[in-house]
């Protein structure tokens, strides 16, 4: 008997949790889309269009900071949180830019010494027409020097790194992130290597 009514006691506080907690949280929760992106600025500089890798294109319908205004009419390789809307719509909620050069030639440190402080990976893939790494850096309260090495051959695609972590103290492991673009590599098709190589 005793346990029969614990039973009913416990169900009763277990419905009533369930109620409040439905009650609790709002009806409606945006999804946060968080990835590499292009963003193009119109002709005052504010972002009008976002173009993902996968062939998407959004009209950027608003921003968490419509007062930042970059080069007009110019394109931005960052990586950024938004949420997607019906009608091809897009909230940018974050943008950060992030190193997207063409990688330099060895040619371009002649004279140079090229450093190649540590650094780890924690990811990388190909897409949108880019080699998109994900760098691991150690590092305190200095700003590193970073850049990615062209070392490809007529038949081979290999990316280095030139890294100066500029005597910075090797504490926090904070991200570094890269997209280099593969459109200069004309002969690479589909199904071939792309090698690249860090100091570890």
């Amino acid at each position: 008997m005793i346990r029969k009514v614990a039973e009913r006691l416990f169900l009763m506080i277990a419905v009533s949790l369930l109620t409040l907690s439905c009650d609790y949280f709002p009806e409606r929760v945006d999804a946060v889309v968080f990835n590499f992106v292009t963003l193009d600025t119109d002709s005052e500089g504010h972002f009008c269009r976002l173009r993902d890798d996968y062939g998407k294109t959004l009209t950027i319908s608003g921003s968490t900071d419509d007062s930042e205004t970059f080069t007009p009419d110019s394109t931005y390789r960052m990586i950024c949180s938004y949420v997607e809307y019906d009608g091809n719509y897009a909230e940018l909620r974050s943008t950060n830019e992030i190193i997207s050069c063409i990688a330099r030639p060895l040619s371009y440190f002649d004279g140079h010494e090229i450093k190649k402080d540590p650094m780890g990976i924690q990811s990388y893939w190909v897409s949108g027409g880019y080699l998109n790494i994900v760098l691991e850096i150690k590092g305190l309260d200095k700003a590193h020097s970073l850049c990615p090495i062209d070392y490809s051959s007529s038949s081979e695609v290999k990316f280095g790194f030139y890294h100066d972590q500029n005597s910075d103290v090797m504490s926090y492991t904070k991200n570094a992130y890269v997209s280099i673009p593969l459109w200069p590599y004309t002969f690479l098709n589909q199904g071939d290597t792309i090698k690249f190589s860090v100091m570890d």
